[in-house]
C-alpha cells in the first residue's frame, strides 16, 4: 500500500511538472514576440515550474527556474519599478532561502541583501505597507549572515530590525509587541553570547513588553514570559547580593507567571515549570534561603502532581 502511494505521489509530482514546464515553453515563445505582454506570464510559470522541480528534489533545476524568473522580474522592476520592485522583493528574498537551503551560501547571501537593499527603498514611500516586510528580510539576513560568521553585519542587521520593531510597536502594539519581545530577546542571546553589556537591556526590554502583554490578559504569551524573566533571573550575577536577590525576584515571577497556564494544563507545561523551579531552588541555595508561602505551595503542589490528575490552583 505504501509503495503504491507513493508512485501515486510521484506521478501526481511528474504531471504537474509536465504541465509547468510546456506552461513555461508556451511563454517563452510568446515573450519573444511581445515580452511586455507576456513576460509577467512566463515569470509566473517559471516559479511554478522550480516548485515542481523543487518537490521532484531536482535541486540545481529548481534553482535555474527560480533564478531566471528573478532575473526577468529585476528586468521589469528597472522600466516599471512601482509595479515589479515588490515582488522582485519578495522572489528574492524567497530564492535566497532556497539557496541557502541548497547549500550556495553565498548566493544566499547576495540574493537576500538585494532584497533587503529594496524593501528600504520602499519602505521610505510606503512604511506601513513595507516596514513588516523589510524586519522579515533583515531577519532572513541576519540568519544568513551568522551562519557564514559576519558577526559584525549580524549585528548591524539585528538592531536595524528592533529598531523598526519599535516603531511598528509603537505605531500598532497589538500586532507588534509580541514580535518586538521576540527580536529583544534572541538579540540579548547573541549579544551576551559576543560578551556585549546591551544584552540585559534587550532582555529586560523583553520582559517589560511581556509584562504588559499578560497584564493586558494575553494569557498566551504566559510561557514566553516566563520563559524570559527565567533568562533574565539567570543572567544576573548570583555573587553580588543586590543583583542575587533581584534574579531570586524573577524567578518567583517566573513560577507565577508558569502559574497561570500550568493548573489547568499541566502535562503541556511540566517542562516549563521544571525549568523555571531548576533555577528557583538554585538560587535558594546559592543564597542560603528556603522557599516559603505561595512559593513553597506551588512547589509541593508541582512534585506531587502525577500524569492524568487534576492540580488544584494555588
Amino acid at each position: 500500500m505504501d509503495n503504491w502511494l507513493a508512485r501515486a505521489e510521484l506521478e501526481q509530482k511528474q504531471k504537474a511538472y509536465s504541465a509547468a514546464r510546456q506552461a513555461v515553453e508556451y511563454h517563452r515563445e510568446q515573450a519573444a514576440l511581445d515580452p511586455e505582454a507576456h513576460l509577467p506570464a512566463l515569470i509566473d510559470s517559471l516559479m511554478a515550474q522550480s516548485q515542481c522541480q523543487h518537490a521532484l528534489s531536482a535541486t540545481d533545476a529548481a534553482l535555474d527556474s527560480a533564478t531566471e524568473a528573478v532575473d526577468l522580474l529585476r528586468g521589469l522592476a528597472q522600466a516599471r519599478p512601482d509595479t515589479f520592485l515588490p515582488r522582485l522583493a519578495t522572489e528574492l528574498r524567497d530564492l535566497g532561502r532556497m539557496q541557502g537551503i541548497y547549500g550556495r551560501a553565498e548566493a544566499a547571501l547576495a540574493s537576500l541583501a538585494e532584497a533587503v537593499a529594496i524593501l528600504r527603498r520602499l519602505a521610505e514611500v510606503n512604511p506601513d505597507a513595507f516596514l513588516p516586510e523589510l524586519v522579515n528580510g533583515l531577519s532572513c539576513l541576519a540568519d544568513r549572515q551568522s551562519m557564514l560568521g559576519q558577526g559584525k553585519e549580524q549585528r548591524a542587521s539585528m538592531l536595524e530590525e528592533v529598531t523598526i520593531l519599535r516603531t511598528l510597536a509603537e505605531a500598532r502594539p497589538g500586532e507588534f509587541r509580541p514580535a518586538l519581545a521576540k527580536t529583544l530577546s534572541y538579540i540579548s542571546r547573541y549579544m551576551r553570547g559576543v560578551g556585549s553589556a546591551e544584552a540585559l537591556a534587550f532582555l529586560t526590554e523583553a520582559v517589560v513588553i511581556g509584562r504588559q502583554l499578560v497584564a493586558e490578559g494575553l494569557d498566551t504569551y504566559a510561557t514566553t514570559l516566563a520563559l524570559h524573566l527565567n533568562e533574565l533571573s539567570r543572567s544576573l550575577s548570583w555573587t553580588d547580593q543586590a543583583e542575587a536577590s533581584l534574579a531570586l525576584a524573577l524567578a518567583e515571577e517566573a513560577l507565577e507567571v508558569s502559574w497561570r497556564v500550568y493548573p489547568a494544563n499541566p502535562s503541556d507545561f511540566y517542562r516549563l515549570v521544571e525549568i523555571v523551579l531548576e533555577n528557583l531552588l538554585s538560587l535558594h541555595q546559592e543564597l542560603g534561603s528556603k522557599p516559603e508561602g505561595e512559593v513553597l505551595e506551588r512547589i509541593n503542589a508541582f512534585k506531587a502532581w502525577r500524569p492524568g490528575e487534576q492540580l488544584r490552583r494555588v
